[in-house]
């Protein structure tokens, strides 16, 4: 089930949330305001699906800090950092931390809207890779010792051939076995299958072409964070 995007303000100054919830209004997209960062984390956890616009100049827990409590904890919300004091030296900090963007206040109106659709975009496409990896990821949990054996020798680039000649078995059955594989991770082509499976040990950072690895994997696989995926804006 698709999740819905929000447009999620965390600033102590009244004005700011309520531009931003105007403006998320005539989006036609949802919008929550909260006046801190500690407000923000007693009410919404991981499941957020959005973006957040940011100030950096938080009364208690600062932005800085709530960006590092938001890599920590694993919500992934692409950020645009919004202040109205910034020189270089915490731009850069800041975009370091994983923000999306920065922009500095008062910021123009259309930039700031162009920038959420980007961002709003960039989380769109995250999750759906995410939840791809997921899927890839729990399903590499279930095949077999010789299903992962021709998995792992597809993703060297070998030929059936190769292949068939290199675990003595014969060219029919490495066939078969490859087809297994495709319907089982829901590959349509063979450039699919290598393509979900590397996207998923890089989403992860887990070396699945590794011998062994696949079958302890099963276990923990729903239940791990989808990684944040980074995109800032240049």
């Amino acid at each position: 089930m698709k999740m819905e995007q929000s447009i999620f303000v965390v600033d102590d100054e009244a004005a700011t949330r309520e531009s931003v919830a105007g403006m998320a209004a005539s989006m036609g997209v949802n919008a929550e305001a909260y006046q801190s960062a500690e407000d923000f984390l007693a009410r919404r956890g991981r499941s957020a699906s959005g973006c957040l616009v940011l100030d950096i100049w938080l009364r208690g827990m600062s932005g800085l800090e709530f960006l590092d409590v938001m890599r920590r904890d694993g919500i992934c919300l692409p950020t645009i950092v919004v202040t109205a004091i910034a020189d270089v030296a915490l731009a850069v900090r800041i975009m370091h931390s994983g923000a999306f963007t920065v922009l500095e206040k008062p910021f123009r109106v259309q930039e700031l809207w162009d920038t959420i659709r980007q961002a709003l975009a960039l989380d769109a496409r995250t999750r759906h890779n995410g939840a791809r990896a997921v899927d890839v990821r729990s399903q590499l949990g279930l095949l077999t010792v010789d299903e992962r054996r021709v998995l792992e020798l597809i993703l060297t680039g070998r030929t059936n051939k190769e292949i068939s000649k290199q675990v003595s078995l014969p060219l029919r059955t490495v066939e078969a076995r490859r087809q297994t594989l495709m319907v089982k991770l829901k590959a349509d082509s063979l450039a699919e299958l290598v393509q979900a499976v590397t996207e998923a040990r890089l989403l992860f950072s887990v070396p699945f072409a590794r011998a062994g690895l696949f079958a302890t994997e099963r276990q923990s696989a729903l239940a791990d964070p989808v990684p944040c995926e980074t995109e800032p804006v240049g």
